[in-house]
């Protein structure tokens, strides 16, 4: 699920989404094969992409790319658009522009499906 041309950034987007802390994830999460969230196994087609994170492992930071299941995506994807559009000040002055809000609607409706 990323951005072609004449879409919305949804990876970047989904990068909003808030972890779990991966301090207690199991590998398969943290390396994007289980779904971050329920560690439920994850297939190409059911996966959502959450973008690159930095996180701490042990005494240093890595890059890892987790996923999510479609059902986790939706359950935690209301309070990321509720957050977003509380501090975005192009939400509050004309929501329909704002490319954030756009791909997380985006987001909303591949994961509804």
């Amino acid at each position: 699920m990323s951005g072609r041309v004449g879409e919305p950034n949804t990876v970047e987007a989904a990068a909003l989404l808030p972890l779990p802390d991966t301090a207690r994830m199991s590998d398969a999460p943290v390396r994007g094969a289980a779904c971050a969230w329920c560690a439920v196994i994850l297939a190409p087609a059911t996966a959502v992409d959450l973008g690159l994170r930095r996180i701490r492992l042990l005494d240093r930071h890595i890059t890892v790319r987790p996923r999510g299941c479609r059902i986790c995506v939706a359950e935690h994807l209301a309070a990321t658009q509720q957050a977003h559009a509380a501090g975005c000040e192009q939400c509050v002055d004309a929501p329909g522009v704002c490319e954030t809000a756009r791909a997380l609607r985006h987001i909303e409706l591949v994961v509804s499906r």
